[in-house]
């Protein structure tokens, strides 16, 4: 099968470009993968393991972007391309009408964008688009029931994110032996993700200047000047790219935090939870359905400092054992749906 999968950018720290990575990995072994993708100031360098790319031309703007439509049906004609894949609703909207097989993957809706923007007006347009963009696809993929529980849909397939259960593992590390690497003495927690509004850091870097816990906090993006004249207890580590190191401090400290306004299911969640690291999350996108009810994990509602700095102060370190999917199992359920839309 030739699969193509559809981004808006292809970044190295973002979920949904990790997710299209490990899917298209594996896929790899059987199959032939393409990206196409818009042409973004963000992107970064393609590897080796795609069949081939298409950065569409003069597609920076959504406007340049919805005049890609012949350009990008010509390409899948002649690369003979069986399904693609599109990741959340922007993609495929110049495609809705298009004659190929359509799989779209939503990792969270624009209508929950505006209600947590609250920007009540544009809601129920959102609503109608993604209602009707959802419905006209071969197969509709979503990480997380939350998301879909506004729309009435057909062809839905609820399939959580994965994580490499093998490589992310406490067997794999010596905790003690970390911490001393890394100077940890007192509690600690991480924060690893985009800078970005909707993932509350404000609201983080707020309680933890309270805390009686320190914090590392790993990650890039636009809100980078929050980080300036932090205190002693918040240690800024910047972007890591490298897994095992990655693995390192999931392993060393004593807790993972997610403080998102919005949300759709963090890797970085995932990729705790099978190093059983305890878990405080606020209740958005898929992460209650993951840890509701779990021992170890502690859920918050979003935009509260108090209430994060004491779960920060509460929590104690001890092993989750929560089940995760592996990759390998999510991309042959994936693999499955594909071949529905047949």
């Amino acid at each position: 099968m030739k699969i193509a999968f559809f981004l808006t950018q292809y970044m190295k720290l973002g979920g949904v470009e990790n997710v299209v990575r490990e899917l298209a990995k594996r896929m790899k072994k059987n199959h032939q993968v393409y990206l196409i993708v818009r042409k973004r100031p963000q992107n970064t360098e393609f590897e080796d393991f795609w069949d081939d790319v298409l950065v569409i031309p003069d597609s920076t703007s959504f406007r340049g972007f919805l005049k890609s439509k012949h350009l990008v049906e010509t390409y899948i004609k002649n690369k003979k391309i069986d399904v693609v894949n599109f990741h959340n609703t922007s993609t495929i909207i110049p495609f809705v009408f298009s004659n190929f097989k359509k799989v779209l993957t939503m990792h969270g809706t624009m209508t929950e964008n505006m209600v947590t923007q609250r920007k009540w007006h544009m809601v129920p347009l959102f609503w109608l688009l993604e209602e009707f963009v959802m419905n006209s696809c071969d197969q509709l993929i979503s990480i997380s029931k939350y998301h879909m529980k506004a729309f009435t849909l057909r062809n839905l397939n609820i399939l959580p994110n994965g994580v490499d259960t093998t490589f992310f593992s406490p067997k794999k590390t010596n905790r003690t032996r970390l911490r001393k690497k890394l100077k940890l003495t007192k509690k600690t927690g991480l924060f690893v993700g985009k800078f970005m509004p909707i993932k509350g850091l404000n609201y983080l870097i707020s309680a933890a200047k309270k805390s009686k816990s320190d914090l590392l906090i790993i990650g890039s993006g636009e809100e980078e000047y929050l980080l300036k004249n932090l205190p002693k207890n918040i240690k800024y580590i910047g972007p890591v790219y490298d897994k095992k190191k990655l693995r390192e401090y999931y392993a060393a400290v004593d807790y993972l935090v997610i403080p998102s306004i919005n949300e759709g299911l963090p890797l970085v969640l995932l990729e705790a939870l099978a190093m059983k690291l305890p878990i405080i999350g606020t209740r958005v996108g898929g992460i209650p359905e993951t840890i509701e009810g779990k021992n170890g994990c502690v859920l918050i509602n979003s935009k509260n400092s108090n209430d994060l700095q004491l779960a920060m102060d509460k929590l104690t370190y001890e092993l989750t054992n929560i089940h995760v999917n592996s990759w390998d199992a999510v991309s042959n359920q994936t693999l499955k749906v594909f071949k529905k839309s047949f």
